[in-house]
């Protein structure tokens, strides 16, 4: 029962990030067509809607590690790397802060995954960070550059 409550949390998390990038991709391309000519306001909306975006993200992988550390596979936990005890279930801001240090690095080492779908969850988390990075610097000069030209 574990394994399979740990593999249902897991799809679900990987289908809500998918439609999370889906919602950000949908209306970053409806922003582009609307060719506002206001730089700034071109900013704002493109930064506004990555960080509703990335907070959903951010919260949805803190929900996963909290419900696979509490409710999972008892081979998967973020330990506290202080004193190296499983994180417990009154917890839930100190997943949400690994998610955030994850999610825009590779963490402070002051918490660390154990397990296979903990470290599987923490390797998607950090690559999307990084590929989300580099997208949004990208997305985010080409309006700028386009609503900027004469």
């Amino acid at each position: 029962m574990e394994g399979l409550t740990s593999i249902v949390i897991l799809a679900l998390n990987i289908f809500i990030v998918l439609r999370i990038y889906w919602w950000i991709v949908v209306r970053l391309m409806k922003l582009k067509e609307l060719n506002i000519m206001q730089p700034s306001r071109v900013l704002i909306t493109v930064a506004t809607i990555l960080a509703m975006g990335i907070s959903f993200i951010i919260f949805t992988f803190g929900l996963s590690y909290f419900m696979i550390n509490n409710y999972g596979f008892r081979e998967n936990y973020i330990i506290s790397a202080s004193d190296s005890v499983p994180l417990t279930k009154l917890d839930m801001h100190l997943f949400l802060y690994f998610s955030a240090a994850t999610y825009f690095s590779l963490g402070y080492g002051d918490f660390v995954p154990s397990g296979n779908i903990m470290y599987l969850l923490v390797f998607l988390q950090t690559l999307l960070g990084y590929v989300t990075s580099g997208l949004i610097l990208a997305y985010a000069f080409d309006i700028f550059i386009k609503t900027t030209k004469p």
